[in-house]
């Protein structure tokens, strides 16, 4: 079993609550709610295709409500956040 410190649902919910969101934007809120939860209720067997699947699908609603760092960056005219920073992201972007 998990650390409860390391579950995605009370980080959501902190998020979204500190989020100046629109009343339209409860379905995109109860959808990352629930992605959130069932993350973090998988099984052991399961976690590998919760990690694969689910935590980027979580993360594209996030950012569809604004609350990624790319996505404050687009709604403040700012430059997105360079996703190339990362040894691993620039090691991906060299060509074959």
């Amino acid at each position: 079993m998990r650390d409860p410190s390391e579950y995605l649902f009370p980080a959501v919910v902190g998020a979204i609550a500190a989020a100046d969101l629109a009343p339209e934007d409860e379905a995109l809120v109860k959808a990352a709610k629930y992605l959130a939860r069932v993350i973090d209720q998988a099984p052991a067997s399961k976690e590998a295709y919760a990690a694969r699947w689910l935590i980027p699908e979580l993360a594209r609603v996030l950012a569809e409500l604004g609350l990624s760092p790319a996505a404050r960056a687009r709604m403040k005219g700012g430059k997105p956040v360079d996703h190339l920073d990362s040894p691993l992201a620039r090691l991906k972007a060299v060509p074959l």
